[in-house]
């Protein structure tokens, strides 16, 4: 069930801003292979140049935003109104603490 999956989240969005925020600029451009470097290197005819640290930081939030954009544009296609999920839309909400559904929902 996604019970398991629900809790790794909690834990991990509460210790995420913590380790960001401890990060230096050293820690940053650290060097960060990536396990999927073949795959890459076969989609790009290839070998991927080298990623830091900092780089994979960033990926993950770019990532997690495509992902709302997906959601969104599906939710746009079966004709509902999908919510705000830009940056700045929680920021112009005052930054809301996140709301996390009961395990059973």
């Amino acid at each position: 069930g996604l019970a398991p999956i629900m809790s790794w989240a909690r834990a991990f969005h509460g210790q995420a801003p913590a380790f960001v925020s401890a990060l230096s600029d050293d820690d940053l451009a650290r060097p960060m292979p990536l396990a999927w470097a073949a795959l890459v290197e076969r989609a790009i005819g290839r070998p991927p140049a080298p990623t830091t640290l900092g780089d994979t930081v960033l990926q993950v939030a770019l990532h997690g935003v495509h992902h709302r954009a997906q959601v969104n544009a599906r939710l746009r296609e079966l004709g509902a109104t999908p919510p705000m999920v830009d940056y700045i839309g929680g920021i112009f909400y005052g930054r809301p603490a996140a709301e996390w559904p009961s395990p059973g929902r």
